[in-house]
């Protein structure tokens, strides 16, 4: 199953057809549980989930023994650094030094009329960040983040439960 801005994970089992059907179903409850936050897989837990991820999960059948796992990342972007992790990041690189940057949004009365306005959900902006020339070393890293690889992880699971079978990716 070849679908561009997706990530695919192809599952050939040796299950039953009628057992195949019942596999599909408990793979993506487990994975839409995981997607909302709802459970840890691979020991990894989404902790604050927005739908987005959870939106963009989907199976396929492609016959009697094949199973498309997807999480499509022209809807939720972020399938790919769940899916595969990131590296280190300097945002000095990518940032003008001097200028000032909003930072995240949150809830919470601190930050409520200090701010502005709220955005959608009651969200308030926390504050501004301005990278100077003296910025101590390390302080603009996002550091590494380890690949969380739940499709992979139910795609095997998937193959172990149907007898048996490959994945690829």
């Amino acid at each position: 199953m070849a679908i561009t801005d997706s990530i695919v994970y192809d599952v050939w089992t040796n299950a039953d057809p009628a057992q195949l059907t019942e596999i599909q179903l408990e793979i993506f409850r487990q994975w839409s549980v995981f997607a909302t936050g709802g459970m840890a897989l691979n020991g990894k837990i989404i902790k604050n989930p927005g739908g987005r991820y959870a939106r963009s999960l989907r199976m396929e059948s492609g016959g009697l023994n094949h199973v498309g796992i997807i999480a499509d990342e022209s809807i939720a972007p972020e399938a790919h650094f769940i899916e595969g992790g990131h590296d280190e990041v300097d945002m000095k690189k990518y940032l003008t030094p001097g200028k000032s940057y909003p930072l995240h949004y949150g809830g919470g009365a601190a930050a409520r009329g200090v701010f502005g306005a709220p955005r959608a959900g009651g969200q308030y902006m926390t504050g501004f960040a301005r990278m100077g020339p003296n910025s101590k070393p390390g302080s603009w890293i996002i550091p590494a983040m380890p690949a969380y690889a739940p499709g992979r992880a139910l795609a095997e699971a998937a193959a172990k439960m149907g007898g048996g079978g490959t994945v690829s990716w």
